[in-house]
């Protein structure tokens, strides 16, 4: 845990494989694919509850998730556990989120563990943080489809069910970019303050920055 706090404090992944599975390799790699393979099956159940007539290009779109040839870096289980562990906590939030909206019966419960796994998965690690942003849409399309709701209302509905996600995110940010670098040396590095930092002397220059960056990513990372 200390090697990453720094920048990503919170290593609990890694402290719960050690402590499962020691140094055992196979078991390592096992794990991590699995919590790669239960996050795209729940986020697959969970669209499969809004588009129940395109099941089948949705399993699809699953099984090309799980097989994108971009991604080469399964193998380093050792690394990434903690990624697809954030992953599949996502998944899990929305899956709850989902079935709590899907059951009113059972919202009681559903929704304070979606809440709990979303917060989790924030502050596991800051890879699928981005992806929050689309719950409010989930949630109008599985709303503006219920009992014959009209968009209007489905709306505001939907806009109540985000608060709890919301101020989640709220506060992740603002731990993230106020509170945190106060405790550690901004000297040792951390991306996102270096970010920060472009925009210190211009604003137009932080963006002219950023853009150019963007760009030389999108080479590397595609022709490259």
């Amino acid at each position: 845990a200390g090697y990453f706090a720094f920048d990503r404090p919170f290593a609990w992944p890694y402290q719960v494989m050690y402590a499962v599975f020691g140094l055992n390799p196979v078991a390592w790699h096992v794990a991590t694919f699995a919590m790669r393979w239960a996050g795209v099956f729940l986020l697959y159940l969970s669209l499969r509850e809004m588009w129940p007539r395109y099941e089948t290009h949705l399993k699809w779109v699953g099984a090309l998730v799980l097989l994108y040839p971009g991604y080469l870096q399964q193998s380093i289980s050792a690394a990434y556990n903690r990624h697809f562990t954030a992953f599949f906590l996502f998944g899990l939030s929305i899956f709850l989120m989902v079935m709590a909206v899907r059951k009113p019966a059972k919202a009681w419960w559903l929704f304070p563990l979606s809440w709990l796994t979303a917060f989790v998965q924030v502050f596991t690690i800051e890879y699928f943080t981005g992806l929050e942003l689309v719950r409010p849409v989930i949630l109008w399309l599985l709303l503006s489809g219920q009992n014959g709701a009209s968009r209007r209302k489905a709306l505001g509905r939907a806009a109540l069910l985000e608060v709890p996600y919301l101020l989640i995110l709220g506060f992740y940010f603002w731990w993230r970019l106020a509170i945190f670098p106060t405790t550690i040396s901004v000297a040792n590095y951390a991306g996102d303050f270096k970010f920060l930092q472009d925009f210190s002397d211009s604003f137009l220059g932080g963006v002219f920055t950023v853009l150019t960056r963007l760009v030389l990513d999108l080479i590397y990372a595609s022709f490259q």
